[in-house]
């Protein structure tokens, strides 16, 4: 039995951004002297919400909705810079730390991968 998959670059960058996210959860999002939250204890987990739709697709090797690929990875990119942008202040300056960046980049190449994204094809014999 041979399997053969032919990916895409835009679906190895769908899921390579979507783990990238994911990784993003568990490291520090909020980083003040004393004070040091990663994404589950920032409340940001939700943000991972906008990786499903294109993830999924990838996954399951189907035509992509592109309208609906790109408010995602649009929305992905909002509420991460969004992010960053929320947690500057004047006395503390910006407080953001890696995660929330490694977010927005995961989130810019999320974007990158539905541009470049065709379904793959799957050949399979069995001999």
């Amino acid at each position: 039995m041979i399997i053969k998959k032919e990916w895409s670059i835009g679906g190895d960058i769908i899921v390579a951004s979507s783990v990238l996210a994911l990784l993003s959860m568990f490291m520090k999002w909020v980083d003040i002297s004393l004070l040091a939250q990663n994404g589950f204890q920032q409340k940001t987990l939700f943000y991972l919400i906008f990786f499903v739709y294109p993830l999924y697709i990838a996954l399951k090797n189907s035509k992509i909705n592109r309208t609906i690929a790109y408010i995602s990875s649009g929305l992905a990119i909002f509420f991460g810079v969004g992010y960053i942008t929320s947690k500057s202040s004047h006395f503390f300056g910006n407080v953001s730390s890696t995660g929330a960046y490694l977010y927005s980049i995961a989130a810019f190449t999320l974007l990158v991968g539905v541009y470049n994204y065709k379904s793959r094809k799957v050949n399979i014999r069995d001999d």
